[in-house]
């Protein structure tokens, strides 16, 4: 099953490597380009995460069902941070990032989906860090 989820993890990498350096070249023609930086910038970030853990996924002591929790939250939280910082950025819905937005707020609805989703990334990625933290000590004592 891990290696599995390895390859999930360094797929999912790699399409959102793609993606994000894609959104390098859309940052100026989006409603609110500092913040399509930022997901720009998120992207790659979570690219390079994602292709990391993949590759020390192996070294973690990891029943077959945290390890595809694990990989399931990593891939949702990454690849959902940088689909939350790219719509802000194209519908002009800033409000949860006032410094990149400038303010700007776009309507209540998108607002609010907004800020569930970035509040189920946040709780996807602190289950990632308990998962890949749990496997660690569990290796560590085997």
């Amino acid at each position: 099953m891990t290696g599995s989820h390895r390859r999930r993890l360094l797929g999912a990498g790699t399409m959102l490597l793609m993606i994000a350096l894609i959104n390098g070249f859309l940052i100026d023609s989006l409603a609110l380009p500092r913040l399509a930086l930022s997901a720009h910038l998120v992207g790659l970030v979570g690219a390079s995460f994602l292709i990391g853990l993949s590759a020390s996924w192996p070294t973690l002591a990891l029943s077959p069902r945290a390890s595809a929790v694990g990989a399931a939250t990593a891939i949702y939280g990454f690849a959902g941070a940088w689909l939350a910082y790219f719509s802000a950025a194209a519908t002009g819905a800033g409000g949860s990032f006032p410094m990149a937005s400038m303010d700007a707020r776009g309507g209540a609805l998108v607002e609010e989906v907004l800020r569930f989703g970035l509040l189920t990334v946040a709780i996807a990625l602190f289950t990632l860090c308990g998962v890949v933290l749990t496997g660690l000590r569990k290796a560590r004592h085997t």
